[in-house]
């Protein structure tokens, strides 16, 4: 996976969401851990994956995060454009 420099158009949509405590077969199992993570699907990464089963490229973007509001700061600050732009998988 060759991540993409912050501010990059080809970004395209970022995601924030609730950190899975695991995935199988695509599907979440066992809740969440509290955690929040970015998501960057132009960089590599699947959402369909947890978060042991992602490159270590995608780990590092990924976080964990406390907070949602450090998600999304996250999120802006690797795609290089305002939240309003980011996605939330999985929030409503």
């Amino acid at each position: 996976m060759e991540a993409k420099s912050p501010a990059n158009p080809d970004h395209g949509s970022v995601g924030v969401r609730l950190q899975p405590t695991r995935i199988v077969d695509g599907m979440i199992q066992d809740g969440y851990t509290g955690k929040y993570e970015v998501i960057c699907p132009a960089c590599g990464d699947d959402s369909r994956l947890d978060y042991a089963s992602a490159s270590s490229e995608a780990r590092a973007i990924r976080g964990p995060y406390d907070s949602l509001e450090e998600g999304r700061a996250a999120a802006e600050h690797h795609a290089g454009y305002s939240t309003q732009h980011t996605r939330l998988f999985g929030l409503g």
